[in-house]
């Protein structure tokens, strides 16, 4: 007996999902949205004495803003404490969220923003 198989690829073709299907992979919308909310899941792990912050590409990052479609704008500050910017595409991003004690009066968290294309 043959084993059931549905051989998605040729049904996807054949309806003409495959496009639909491809754009919520291929955008940086979806690389954006993991990350934030991975990040608020961090934070709200984060005791109220500390930071939490992302790192990524040598970066301190204060805040992280979506350039629709693709692109992923870092702020913050390098490793010498100089204000930064780094841009990337959404399949370069490799981001670290780290928690520190708080170095100021106030707490230190990474935002996150989307601006529209």
């Amino acid at each position: 007996m043959r084993p059931f198989r549905i051989d998605f690829r040729s049904r996807l073709i054949q309806t003409g999902r495959v496009p639909f299907l491809l754009a919520n992979y291929l955008s940086g919308a979806e690389a954006f949205a993991a990350v934030q909310k991975a990040f608020d899941q961090f934070r709200l792990a984060t005791a109220d004495d500390h930071d939490a912050l992302v790192t990524a590409f040598g970066l301190t990052v204060r805040q992280i803003t979506f350039l629709e479609p693709y692109t992923l704008l870092f702020e913050g500050l390098d490793q010498l404490g100089h204000e930064a910017l780094a841009i990337c595409h959404f399949s370069q991003l490799v981001a670290v969220f780290i928690r520190q004690r708080r170095s100021g009066p106030h707490r230190i968290v990474t935002g996150f923003k989307r601006q529209g294309g």
